[in-house]
């Protein structure tokens, strides 16, 4: 019995060590681009391009300064008329 507990036990820690390096790499990761198109109500206005970036947690070591440059670089280059800051 406790043979089967210290293996489950081990196994949880092992997942749980999993999703906390899975949840850091993507942490980390660089940003992906993500297209969407919505259909207004018809007015006749010009496409308008947006830009959302969220979870710009300025604080190291998950966004160094090179990357929120990177990151702000990235943005421009999509030359958004609007650009979200979300949370």
């Amino acid at each position: 019995m406790w043979r089967w507990l210290g293996r489950a036990v081990a196994a949880f820690a092992a997942l749980v060590g999993l999703l906390i390096g899975y949840g850091y790499w993507e942490a980390t990761s660089d940003p992906r681009v993500v297209r969407y198109s919505v259909d207004g109500p018809g007015c006749g206005a010009p496409p308008l391009t947006i830009a959302l970036v969220s979870d710009t947690h300025v604080v190291l070591p998950d966004m160094p300064p090179a990357r929120l440059a990177r990151i702000c670089k990235a943005v421009t280059a999509l030359r958004p008329d609007l650009v979200v800051l979300a949370g």
